[in-house]
């Protein structure tokens, strides 16, 4: 094959200025291509970063409302101790004065 044959008439200089033109216009499309992806990624970045933060404040919430019921929790178990505190010492007070009937009705006997 013959160089002539493969190079146009305008010679050699012409097929460099065609193919740095095809290079650099690929070039430029490259880098637009670039460009777009590294846009739709930072855009995925900040959704997901978006996300991340909504879950960890549902979480946080979550978590805030599982607080207020554990305290709720321990304020009602608090209240049945001190209920049944009272219970015994009621309980205690009744058995008290049962037993000073038992002994006044013992004696006094009612006839």
């Amino acid at each position: 094959m013959d160089v002539a044959t493969v190079v146009p008439a305008g010679g050699l200089a012409s097929v460099i200025v065609f193919l740095v033109g095809y290079l650099f216009k690929q070039v430029v499309a490259d880098r637009a291509d670039y460009r777009v992806s590294l846009a739709a990624e930072q855009a995925r970045t900040v959704a997901a970063e978006a996300r991340t933060t909504a879950a960890l404040d549902a979480a946080d919430e979550a978590q805030a409302r599982v607080d207020v019921e554990r305290e709720k929790r321990r304020d009602a178990e608090s209240a049945a101790a001190t209920a049944l505190a009272q219970l015994a010492a009621a309980q205690a007070v009744a058995a008290m004065y049962a037993r000073e009937v038992e002994r006044l009705n013992a004696q006094h006997p009612s006839d």
